[in-house]
């Protein structure tokens, strides 16, 4: 019970609904992503730096 209890919770918390709108534009920014912005890139340089390749 308990259990089930709180894979619901769980399943609830994780999930996002979005609107029809906000479907499409997530859609579109996968299949066509913008470039990345200098801010980006200085942090994609930072953590190669700190960490290692992507």
């Amino acid at each position: 019970m308990a259990q089930d209890a709180a894979h619901r919770a769980i399943k609830e918390a994780s999930v996002i609904h979005l609107s029809d709108q906000d479907q499409r534009q997530f859609a579109e920014l996968l299949l066509n992503p913008p470039e990345p912005t200098d801010a980006l890139k200085r942090a994609v340089e930072a953590h190669q730096r700190l960490i290692g390749p992507v």
